[in-house]
């Protein structure tokens, strides 16, 4: 039986030494550190899929936004949030789903006054560090892109609590945005990774009525250079 124990153990440690490793870089992305080229082809898809999927890089991803965040950038911190305020070319790279897509826009962002700052939402209030607007490059006469380019400080665009800048509407339960979790920031601007938020409707594809994943993928917002 002691003999039949130790085999069992040492067949389970030899296991778990031929199983790929999943080391997650910057921005949540991952790579897989392969033992054996046999265990890649065999386990790489699954693995990928389950625990990368949100991570995968995109082959479209522009120069000016990689996936990497910019050598000078450091954790965000939410102490330095007034220091966000400013403008921004704001880089949306999509990697699901497919195809790949990037789209661009200008943000804008400012400290909200006292009035502005603590506002009701339902039954309870909520804290806005941060409002603004965001204006897309190929924008298009609708009401989406009315409610997301809105200058109300009542009703704005986009709107940043702690970590996480929401562009689209606020307070709902079915209505739609963009929220952007902040990871990485400098003096050029910050960087992380966004998902659509379509509260309680879904996305469903009319040819095959199945329901698609919501969009989801990494952003850089660059700072506008002053003149």
């Amino acid at each position: 039986m002691r003999w039949r124990a130790r085999t069992i153990v040492q067949l389970h440690r030899a296991r778990r030494a031929r199983r790929p490793q999943v080391k997650r870089g910057p921005l949540g992305s991952c790579t897989l550190r392969m033992v054996s080229s046999l265990v890649r082809v065999a386990l790489a898809g699954v693995l990928v899929n389950a625990a990368c999927a949100r991570h995968a890089v995109p082959s479209v991803a522009p120069t000016d936004c990689s996936f990497a965040v910019a050598s000078d950038a450091t954790r965000f911190d939410a102490d330095s949030l007034r220091a966000l305020a400013g403008e921004y070319n704001l880089i949306q790279v999509a990697w699901q789903p497919a195809p790949p897509t990037v789209t661009r826009g200008r943000l804008h962002l400012e400290v909200p006054d006292s009035q502005w700052r603590e506002v009701p939402c339902g039954f309870r209030r909520v804290r806005r560090d941060l409002i603004g607007w965001y204006r897309p490059a190929d924008p298009s006469p609708n009401q989406w892109h009315a409610i997301i380019s809105s200058h109300d400080p009542a009703h704005p665009g986009a709107v940043v609590q702690g970590s996480v800048l929401r562009i689209g509407m606020h307070c709902v339960l079915d209505g739609g945005g963009d929220n952007f979790t902040i990871t990485a920031v400098s003096a050029r601007g910050f960087w992380g990774y966004w998902e659509t938020d379509m509260g309680i409707a879904v996305v469903m594809d009319t040819a095959t009525h199945r329901i698609l994943p919501d969009a989801t993928g990494f952003f850089c917002a660059l700072r506008e250079e002053s003149h």
